[in-house]
Parts: structure tokens; sequence; C-alpha cells
């Protein structure tokens, strides 16, 4: 899967981190400051329609 966050208020968006798996940590680059809500944009590689279920954990800093 592919990741990016948005910030809410302005909709900018930052850098994607592609080809995702399990088993990892990653970093996702999120420059949102601090009182602003951030939302996670997911996709895959493919143009297809899928269904997708994302297990885990994400800490902010």
């Amino acid at each position: 899967m592919n990741i990016k966050a948005q910030r809410s208020d302005t909709g900018g968006q930052f850098s994607e981190s592609k080809g995702l798996g399990t088993g990892y940590t990653y970093s996702i680059t999120n420059g949102t400051p601090t009182g602003v809500q951030t939302r996670l944009i997911v996709t895959n590689n493919s143009w297809t329609t899928v269904d997708v279920a994302i297990t885990g954990w994400y800490k902010t800093n």
C-alpha cells in the first residue's frame, strides 16, 4: 500500500510512502502543526478497486 498525510485545514499533502508491507515500522512525513487535524490517505499500486484492511497503530510526535 501507499500512504500520505494531509492537513485538514488547507488540504496540503505531504510526501507519500510507497510499497509499505507487513512486519515493518514506517515513518509518515507530516508537517501539520500541533492542534490541526490530519488525515491519512491510503492507496494501492494498481488502478483497481480493492478492499483494504489496515491493522496496527500510529504515534504522533
